[in-house]
């Protein structure tokens, strides 16, 4: 029980966060600058801060009040505002008031056990409209990066016209992926996309994969509520827990680079790790086939939850199952793609290739040979900030190791993530950390569940989550909706792309790439062979336009610019 001193001091300090609030609300200016002060007279701040003040001194006379709670809440508001207000905002700034919020609650915040929600019929409720915040926010962002013409032909442009091809032939035929027909198991053992054809099917829009992926992602929510009941955590903690995964930095984050395979991966592991603690082997089965259905490398979760389930008690006949799956899978998977396709990615892992050495064995065991220099790969500058935006949002409770066998979670982070100089596998912004991120997920409730603090451990875990996904959320948002609502380029963009005529030969610009994914006959621009080219759409915003414009004017006659595209025919 705090003196009445202490209350005051509480009720000011929470007034002048308040009064903070207020004027950074009221004010255009960047928060985080010099110049914020110039905007904001004293008796701006001053004023409210003081009615503020007072009306919660008023308050906890009549009503008892956790003053220290409601603190921690208005420093967790003030530093959400404040980084929404931010311009060049970092990660870093998130870090800080994560640290701030964490010491806060630990030393003085007094959050008990006790079940808040009462009944299952409120934890579902709870959930659900977390779901659709996270779910909505993201849907707009990405559709509105489609439509605004910044999504690339890497990935956006291959998926698209992948999908149209299969609704019409029911094969993966991709003329962009390297500019010549031909299907995309060439690159990549993904027979998952044929999951979402019938839906294709029914709308024929590409808005409407975007939006799949988003729900698809956001579908994982459901097998984390059913392992969250496994460990015997509460409702609240199990709506905690749903928030961490709805609002996490890098699923969320990640989905800005348009669609991918790999947005399966995170529902996908999470039910064959559910399936495991219930020892459902047919439930395994077919969840261990599901992802070796994304792509060729899934395999290598599968193996690492194998080995776990393996190497835990009572689990052993799981574990050899699932393992035994992996392998064989994983094996399989490779031996397809170098035998009938290009073979699979090791140039990722070439800094581990001495002279004269090739393929994925020898890069095996020249880490065997040489594990000094595979663990000086590990963590650079970049490397650092890519796993403080991973495991923050889990207070690195996930690093928490109580058996040997919990090491084998963190194994695909390492592998896929860290050991490579592949820049875009250690960066949240790509779809390379929605299977390590969900072996995380695994980590963490795990370890969670054993902790006597666990409301406070999972109730700072969903502050940061919120706050990391504004960080890493916010700008793109903010970025794609206004260059969606703010042009009429697009329109007269969209209204030419309309009257072309859908089988003439089309060379374009990699961003001009998605929205011709009802061409049967367009290829990639970047350094091509023209010769066969009827249109090429060249995109008038990028700096090396006047360049390309020069270059290919002196072959193609007719010269037209509607919206963001200049038109050069050839007949």
């Amino acid at each position: 029980m705090f003196s009445n001193k202490q209350n005051l001091l509480s009720c000011i300090l929470c007034g002048y966060i308040l009064g903070c609030l207020y004027t950074m609300l009221i004010s255009d200016a960047d928060p985080i600058s010099k110049y914020y002060v110039s905007n904001i007279s004293l008796l701006q701040l001053v004023i409210p801060t003081i009615a503020f003040s007072a009306t919660l001194c008023l308050i906890t006379v009549f009503k008892r009040v956790n003053l220290n709670l409601l603190l921690t809440g208005l420093i967790f508001a003030y530093s959400l505002i404040s980084i929404w207000k931010m311009t060049n905002t970092t990660a870093y700034f998130g870090f800080a008031c994560i640290a701030v919020l964490a010491i806060i609650i630990f030393r003085f915040a007094d959050i008990k056990e006790t079940e808040i929600l009462k009944c299952r019929k409120t934890e579902i409720i709870s959930v659900l409209l977390f779901t659709v915040i996270s779910v909505t926010i993201l849907m707009i962002g990405t559709v509105c990066k489609l439509k605004s013409y910044e999504s690339s032909c890497f990935d956006m442009g291959i998926f698209l016209q992948m999908f149209e091809y299969m609704s019409k032939t029911c094969k993966q035929y991709t003329t962009v992926e390297r500019n010549v027909l031909m299907s995309h198991f060439n690159v990549h053992f993904s027979p998952c996309w044929y999951l979402l054809l019938p839906i294709y099917m029914i709308f024929r829009n590409s808005v409407v994969l975007v939006i799949l992926q988003v729900l698809i992602i956001a579908s994982g929510v459901l097998p984390l509520i059913k392992i969250c009941r496994l460990y015997k955590l509460g409702r609240t903690d199990t709506v905690l827990c749903s928030i961490i995964y709805l609002f996490y930095p890098a699923f969320c984050s990640s989905q800005f680079f348009d669609i991918h395979e790999n947005m399966f991966l995170p529902a996908f592991i999470l039910w064959l790790y559910y399936f495991m603690c219930k020892k459902n082997h047919i439930g395994e089965v077919a969840a261990c086939l599901l992802i070796l259905s994304v792509k060729e490398d899934a395999g290598v979760y599968i193996i690492c939850l194998g080995l776990y389930s393996l190497f835990s008690k009572k689990k052993k006949t799981s574990g050899l199952l699932i393992t035994i799956i992996g392998i064989l899978g994983f094996i399989g998977t490779n031996l397809y793609i170098n035998i009938f396709g290009e073979g699979v990615k090791v140039n990722r892992y070439d800094i581990y290739l001495a002279e004269n050495d090739s393929g994925l064995i020898a890069v095996i065991l020249n880490v065997i040979k040489n594990p000094a220099y595979f663990v000086s790969n590990l963590i650079t500058v970049d490397k650092l900030l890519f796993l403080l935006l991973m495991t923050v949002p889990f207070i690195f409770v996930c690093f928490k190791i109580n058996k040997a066998s919990d090491l084998f979670l963190l194994v695909p982070l390492i592998i896929v993530n860290l050991s490579t100089d592949y820049t875009y596998q250690y960066n949240v912004d790509y779809q390379y950390v929605f299977g390590s991120g969900a072996m995380l997920f695994c980590a963490f409730v795990k370890e969670v569940s054993t902790l006597k603090q666990k409301r406070k451990v999972l109730l700072i875990s969903a502050m940061s989550a919120v706050i990391l996904f504004s960080v890493t959320v916010s700008d793109k948002i903010q970025l794609y909706t206004e260059r969606y609502e703010n042009t009429a380029l697009i329109t007269q963009t969209n209204e030419f792309i309309d009257t072309i005529d859908k089988t003439v030969c089309i060379y374009a610009d990699t961003y001009i790439i998605p929205s011709l994914y009802k061409f049967d006959n367009v290829y990639l621009l970047d350094n091509a062979d023209v010769s066969k080219a009827e249109i090429i759409l060249l995109d008038n915003r990028k700096n090396d336009y006047q360049g390309k414009l020069e270059k290919y004017k002196k072959t193609f006659s007719i010269c037209e610019v509607h919206g963001m595209v200049t038109v050069l025919l050839n007949y």
